[in-house]
């Protein structure tokens, strides 16, 4: 006849020794979630680029426009898209903005007519690896850049300049002329002064 009591005893240690096995592997399966958990966290991609635009009032048309903006993001950078469109247009034009060199600080350039000096409407775009965008500005409230007709270039009239040559002919043309009004000056008849005592005062300036 079996013993109640001991059979009893026999359950009762082979419940808690079940217990403490599942317990045990419940505490492991949790820590290890947790840890793949921090893991996945540290590796995600969460965090937008952030862009610094360096903003410009307004410009000249018919001259080069640049557009300039300083972007960084904590994992991988995809792409810096500047959208641009010209006042009255519907839609906006996509450029890439080209990184300079290794610096955060990437640039597009628009030409633009002098002929038409509507203002340009625009916003930056910056997407990461992990799909995280962001804009500054917006389609339907852009940035805008004022266009100025451009002012006309005056080019003062060059300055006549006397060649080298020319100033030894004028030097000699002044030398000459000493000579004719002094043997004037002395060959009236008649007269009794010598040539060299009629005052000539003659200025000579070759330049």
């Amino acid at each position: 006849m079996i013993d109640q009591h001991s059979l009893l005893n026999s359950l009762t240690v082979g419940l808690m020794h079940l217990r403490h096995a599942l317990t045990s592997a419940l505490l492991t399966i949790t820590l290890s979630l947790l840890v793949l958990g921090s893991l996945h966290a540290q590796s995600a991609d969460i965090d937008a680029p952030i862009i610094a635009l360096d903003e410009v009032a307004s410009g000249f048309a018919g001259e080069a426009q640049v557009f300039s903006a300083k972007v960084s993001d904590d994992k991988t950078l995809v792409s810096v898209i500047l959208y641009h469109r010209l006042t009255g247009d519907e839609a906006y034009l996509a450029q890439k903005m080209e990184k300079i060199g290794s610096t955060d600080v990437f640039t597009a350039t628009i030409e633009t007519d002098s002929g038409d000096n509507r203002n340009i409407e625009y916003y930056v775009q910056a997407e990461d690896a992990g799909g995280n965008k962001s804009l500054t500005g917006f389609a339907f409230d852009p940035l805008v850049r004022e266009l100025r007709a451009g002012n006309p270039i005056i080019v003062p009239a060059a300055t006549p300049r006397v060649s080298n040559r020319n100033r030894w002919l004028l030097a000699a043309l002044g030398v000459l002329a000493v000579g004719v009004l002094a043997s004037q000056a002395g060959g009236g008849s008649g007269g009794t002064q010598s040539p060299q005592d009629v005052p000539v005062n003659i200025t000579v300036n070759p330049l």
